[in-house]
């Protein structure tokens, strides 16, 4: 039997799902990692780092670009098609707002946590 790996990625803001390439992307956050060194290596430090989620979504007569930009307490879900779905609860706009001239708009949401569930 043949093993399925991932493919595509549907993703949802407050459960509704936007017309988006297949260019999105999840940082699960967490902590991130340093290294620490003189001499020698000492070992490492951390920083939280939050998680995030990238996407390009298409414009359509239905897509609000100023509301994307000012989505704070979101729900973002981002769902693969080998069952995995990951969620990003009271997340927040990070960068969003620039529609391009090919009805193309980046969005990038931000949140303390990822939760798998």
């Amino acid at each position: 039997m043949a093993t399925k790996f991932q493919g595509t990625a549907t993703i949802r803001f407050n459960g509704k799902e936007y017309p988006t390439d297949n260019d999105g992307s999840l940082d699960v956050g967490g902590k991130e990692r340093e290294t620490v060194k003189g001499s020698q290596v000492y070992g490492y430090s951390e920083k939280p780092k939050e998680a995030t989620v990238e996407v390009t979504v298409f414009n359509c007569e239905e897509t609000d670009v100023m509301e994307l930009q000012n989505m704070t307490n979101a729900t973002v879900e981002f769902e693969t098609d080998v069952g995995q779905t990951y969620l990003l609860p009271n997340a927040w706009s990070v960068e969003t707002g620039a529609l391009s001239a090919d009805g193309k708009i980046k969005v990038k949401m931000a949140a303390v946590e990822c939760k798998r569930v």
